[in-house]
């Protein structure tokens, strides 16, 4: 083992000073990655949580196993760094299930499915002691057109030139046998991805401009604003960015997690996905924003700072309550947010709540109608109309549809009732009555005696009533 590479890393440690005369560029980056995403090099190993569906061919798997000698170690490692395959004796590599460095630190696996080569690092260079006893060498599994993912040997000596060009080789075979694959088909439909006019119920006009500038800025841009107040559909118009790009989606809401952690859940977000979204940025600190506003510029100019290039975060969304950055409301250095919206303005979309539409949700009613060629009554109408304002578009058009089903009479042509008058239609006096004893008693906090004087009733009627609707049996109150 190198002492010397030893002593650098324990000044780089102590110090933040490098020697880059001495360390390869990519194990340098590596460290840089690790040193940022807080790890140490006496920490243990970390297990990532999440799955991954993207597996290799079980016949690749015994052919790896068959070819790669006995004196080594090794891990076979998917497109998305988790370990699919492995052949470990070491206790301690046994924990591995991710060669990405936020969890195993520097390595030969990542470094060469990063780089899209093979890659040896040795003894001290891997940021972890827990590593420092081997040599990794990282083979990068393609056959010059698909990625397949990596193969990374554990030696305790280092591993020939000759030896890894011999199990390239011996690899090349295999892609060349057409009926062999590396690994299955998978389906990349996506049965998630809606329309926007099935997630925005806007004004026709309004809705066209609003439809060309998303469309425009998701095909051009890797950075977005979204801004709106509450209801407006913030969150799905980020989630509507982040499932037109590939990649692991992280999402994080400084809102719902306590201000200590919001740095060390960014950083990990940052470096874990390939897409991140970050709703409400206003209750982010000043150094946060002023990381963001650094990364989001170099990925609009494609021009990243050495410290911040290994992260693997290739699309960055974020969101905003406040459309005006002088509100005195806004908890934070105002200077900072004003300055990472300022770098945003060509990516932002401001979002109008659906509700200022109001005035015209009779006659949007009435296009939907028309569309279908049908004949409706006008309280028809008015509940489509109704529907719009106070629901979504997706749910507003299966009332519609549904109604429809439910309205087929042979002596008219015309559709008088929505499915909300069926419901109604088909509940007896009793029904009616039930729930709004029902309604009474959770408005008085569930209180027997309170609710029995309300409506006028005794106690023994109002448990019998209850018991009936199946809210209260031997004397415990069971939620419908």
């Amino acid at each position: 083992m190198d002492s010397s590479i030893k002593d650098i890393k324990s000044v780089y440690i102590e110090t933040g000073r490098l020697n880059r005369n001495v360390i390869e560029k990519e194990i340098a980056i590596s460290w840089y990655k690790c040193k940022l995403q807080s790890l140490h090099p006496g920490d243990q190993i970390r297990r990532n949580f999440t799955d991954s569906k993207c597996n290799f061919e079980y016949r690749f798997k015994n052919y790896v196993d068959s070819i790669i000698d006995g004196k080594y170690q090794y891990i076979l490692a998917n497109k998305n760094l988790h370990v699919c395959h492995s052949r470990l004796t070491d206790d301690l590599l046994k924990q591995i299930n991710s060669i990405d460095d936020l969890y195993l630190g520097t390595n030969a696996g990542y470094i060469a499915n990063k780089i899209k080569s093979n890659y040896q690092v040795r003894y001290d260079e891997h940021f972890l002691d827990a590593l420092s006893i081997y040599c990794t060498c990282g083979i990068y599994l393609s056959d010059g057109n698909t990625s397949f993912g990596t193969l990374t040997l554990f030696s305790k000596d280092e591993v020939s030139s000759y030896e890894i060009i011999k199990i390239v080789e011996t690899l090349n075979k295999y892609y060349k046998k057409e009926t062999f694959e590396v690994l299955p088909v998978e389906d990349e439909s996506n049965d998630y991805e809606l329309a926007l006019s099935e997630l925005f119920n806007y004004d026709f006009d309004y809705f066209q401009d609003f439809e060309y500038k998303v469309n425009r800025l998701s095909s051009q841009m890797n950075t977005f604003l979204v801004k709106g107040t509450a209801g407006s559909g913030k969150t799905t118009l980020c989630q509507y960015f982040a499932m037109k790009k590939t990649g692991i989606i992280g999402y994080f809401n400084a809102e719902d997690v306590n201000n200590l952690l919001h740095e060390q859940c960014l950083i990990r977000l940052l470096s874990q996905n390939d897409t991140v979204i970050i709703e409400s940025i206003e209750k982010l600190n000043e150094s946060l924003l002023g990381l963001l506003t650094v990364y989001s510029e170099g990925l609009i100019t494609q021009k990243y700072s050495l410290n911040h290039s290994n992260y693997k975060c290739k699309t960055l969304i974020l969101s905003t309550t406040y459309s005006d950055c002088e509100s005195s409301e806004i908890d934070l250095e105002t200077k900072a947010f004003t300055k990472l919206i300022s770098k945003l303005t060509l990516c932002t979309v401001n979002l109008v709540n659906s509700r200022e539409f109001k005035a015209q949700s009779y006659d949007f009613a009435k296009r939907i109608i028309e569309k279908r060629n049908i004949k409706a009554s006008n309280n028809f109408i008015k509940k489509v109309a109704f529907d719009l304002e106070h629901t979504d578009y997706k749910h507003a058009i299966e009332n519609v549809e549904n109604s429809l089903k439910l309205s087929v009479n042979a002596a008219s042509d015309q559709v008088r009732l929505h499915i909300s008058d069926h419901e109604m239609s088909m509940k007896t006096l009793e029904d009616f009555e039930l729930d709004y004893i029902q309604m009474v008693f959770r408005q008085l906090d569930e209180n027997i005696a309170a609710t029995a004087e309300v409506l006028g009733i005794g106690r023994s009627t109002l448990y019998r009533k209850l018991e009936k609707c199946k809210m209260y049996q031997n004397n415990t109150l069971i939620n419908k």
